[in-house]
């Protein structure tokens, strides 16, 4: 109940969602890294999993943004009026 009325949770998912893209682009990173100066061969295990870390952040960060419009449609069609009445005096 605390987040349906909230769109914290839906900001808190986006920044999982970058962070999750980043730490792919970093693993990615390092993967080539070592790949270049011979420490480690490069597997298709580390390319797999590089690739996986990257496009489920990058799932998590896009279905966020969307979450995040249907929210502020939703949170304009609350029931509010969409005039103002004046008091007359």
């Amino acid at each position: 109940a605390m987040l349906d009325f909230s769109p914290i949770f839906l900001r808190k998912l986006t920044l999982l969602g970058v962070l999750g893209m980043t730490v792919g682009i970093l693993l990615s990173l390092i993967a080539v890294y070592q790949r270049i100066f011979g420490q480690v061969p490069f597997s298709g295990f580390t390319t797999i999993f590089c690739l996986i870390v990257f496009l489920g952040g990058l799932q998590i960060a896009t279905l966020s943004i969307i979450g995040e419009y249907v929210w502020r449609i939703f949170d304009a069609s609350r029931n509010k009026p969409s005039y103002v009445i004046e008091k007359l005096a």
